[in-house]
């Protein structure tokens, strides 16, 4: 029976090559991609319909800012340095902490975009779509937070292939659903609704990605010193 080797370890200087290797040999196709999915919404929505779409977003963009307090950009630099003293389990528990306290963070703010929530939707215009666009701004910010700590993870370790992989699939799902959607006369909601759907295929392949990456993490922390 033969035994398998295992994988040999990448040096920093090489796991840095590589992730510039896959940024730099991935961009035009993103940013082609992310170009038509802009084309075909645009295209899909009606000029007040977009307006409304717009609307949508901003207020989505804003909540995310509030909600948001730096944590995702900062925790890239931490969890390399928290994996190496305090193991997989200690990168867990650390990592799990965090999570809680964002959801905590965003169910505060989303309760109190509820209690203004008609008056918001009055003042956007959104009609009989407002609980629609309600449901949409709420499952967005969930993925969101999860699509962003994923993101993270994977961008600690220069694991730039597969965040690369993430951003193309989103850009190629989006549009195509964007489109079924709105042949289906769903208009601005189906819109929604295909972000919302791209997005959780975004977090689910993030997750998975970020699992294999942490299954690969030393199980006890390193010795420093002696």
């Amino acid at each position: 029976m033969s035994i398998k080797a295992p994988a040999p370890h990448l040096t920093l200087s090489e796991r840095v090559t590589g992730a510039m290797f896959w940024n730099s040999a991935l961009l035009p196709v993103k940013t082609a991609l992310t170009f038509i999915s802009s084309i075909v919404v645009v295209r899909a929505l009606a000029q007040d319909e977009y307006a409304i779409f717009a609307a949508v977003i901003a207020l989505l963009n804003t909540i995310g800012l509030w909600s948001d307090l730096g944590i995702e950009n900062a925790i890239g630099k931490f969890i390399p340095e928290i994996e190496q003293r305090f193991g997989r389990a200690g990168l867990m528990r650390f990592i799990g902490a965090l999570l809680a306290f964002k959801f905590a963070l965003l169910g505060i703010i989303l309760a109190a975009l509820w209690l203004f929530w008609n008056a918001a939707a009055e003042y956007f215009h959104f009609g009989a779509d407002a609980p629609s666009f309600f449901g949409a701004i709420v499952s967005l910010l969930f993925l969101g937070i999860l699509s962003d700590f994923s993101l993270e993870f994977l961008l600690a370790y220069f694991n730039q292939k597969a965040t690369n992989s993430m951003e193309i699939l989103f850009a190629l799902v989006q549009p195509l659903l964007v489109v079924l959607f709105v042949s289906l006369d769903w208009g601005v909601p189906g819109v929604l609704y295909a972000r919302v759907l791209a997005t959780l295929l975004y977090v689910l392949v993030g997750i998975f990605f970020a699992w294999r990456a942490f299954q690969r993490l030393a199980r006890e922390p390193e010795k420093i010193g002696t």
